[in-house]
This record gives C-alpha cells, structure tokens and sequence, in this order.
C-alpha cells in the first residue's frame, strides 16, 4: 500500500474499499483517473491536489508528497546510429557515461527553510535537466501566479543582496521576485511590475538564473 492509498484509507474512515470511488465522486472525475493517480501511471494537476488538501485536511504540499516523484523533463540527447551489432555492445556504457556527464538532477521545491540547504524538505520532484542550461542553478522553485500558474524558477542560492540581480526572496510565509538594485548606503528591491518593496521585510533566497514557464506535466 502506498502513501496515497493510506491517505485514501484514512479518509475514508479506516476502509480503503470504495475509497478511489468516493473521491472520483468529490472531485468529479472518472474512477479511472484517480485509479491512475493511484498507481503513479498520472498525477493530478494542483487544482486536483488542492481540492484534495481540502478533504483531507492536508496542507497541499502534504498531499503533493503522497505521488512518488516523476522526472518531469525529458533529457533529448541521442545515441548516434551504430554501424554494427559489435559497435551496439558498447552503446548502453556510452549511453549512461554521456547522460552523466552532459546532465544534472535538479529538485524542485515550493517552500524552502531559511537555512536551506542545512534544512532541506522533500523535493515534489526532480527534474533531468543537460547541465550547460542550469546556469548553476542548484534546485527549481515552483511559483505560480495567475499569468504563469506553472513558473518553475532555476536558483542559485545566494544569501546576500545581489546589485542589479533578480532574487527570490521570502516574505514572511509567501515567496516573491525582486529586483535589486545596491547602492553604498541602502538596498532596493522592486517588483516583477516596478512597485518599491520595502527590502527590511524580505529574506534573500537565492538569485534566479532562468525561468520556465507553463512546462509542468499535469494530469
């Protein structure tokens, strides 16, 4: 029995029979899709996973937790054609020797400790990304908003204000994006739309070096 199939069971007053149904019924899907989120062949989308952090009684990194993670993104590299059956003896050594070289697993997060990576959470997921197009980033920070319900951010950790840098910074429980920009005697911090922050409040997370946008698998 997996983590969702013990949250299912719990849910439903210790029965895991009829479970899968009953939510299916919640949520206003088919019985099918929620047998898939059961196996792990799909995951629900956040909308899904909000509505069941819900009738869970769950926070909805909670209920993220509960689907094993997927790599997400899918790694292009190829393996040239062989001109023998002798030459395709050594392909999968080649093969595995040239996707650990040329890629780097990254985690992605949706909150983060202050003294992260000292305290770091479980990551939703991890995604295969070819190295050179991290631009040392070290981990993805999944920030929705209403344009972009499905930004992912590439962080490279960074503790201090970075003049003239886009930061992720954290404000109290919620996460924003400020633009820095240092003078000898104080720091600014502007939003995404040019609006002044006030900088005392906010708590450098780390620099963002690249953005995704609308590139999560949704079930």
């Amino acid at each position: 029995m997996n983590k969702f199939e013990k949250q299912l069971e719990k849910w439903n007053k210790g029965v895991l029979r009829g479970a899968q149904a009953k939510l299916a019924k919640c949520l206003q899907v088919s019985t099918a899709t929620v047998a898939l989120w059961t196996t792990g062949k799909r995951h629900p989308s956040k909308g899904y996973v909000a509505k069941m952090a819900q009738l869970f009684h769950l926070d909805i990194y909670d209920v993220s937790r509960l689907f094993a993670p997927t790599t997400l993104y899918q790694s292009f590299y190829t393996v040239a054609p062989s001109s023998s059956l002798r030459d395709a003896d050594n392909i999968p050594s080649q093969w595995e020797q040239t996707l650990q070289d040329a890629t780097v697993s990254l985690p992605v997060f949706s909150k983060l400790p202050i003294d992260y990576p000292r305290h770091a959470p479980t990551p939703l997921a991890r995604w295969i990304m070819p190295r050179n197009a991290t631009k040392g980033a070290t981990f993805l920070f999944l920030l929705p908003t209403k344009q972009d319900p499905d930004r992912l951010l590439f962080i490279q950790p960074y503790a201090r204000w970075e003049n003239g840098k886009k930061m992720l910074c954290q404000h109290g429980k919620h996460y924003v994006i400020a633009h820095i920009k240092r003078t000898a005697k104080q720091c600014f911090a502007y939003s995404c739309n040019g609006e002044n922050i006030f900088s005392l409040e906010l708590v450098p997370v780390g620099i963002v070096v690249r953005e995704i946008v609308n590139a999560l698998i949704n079930a």
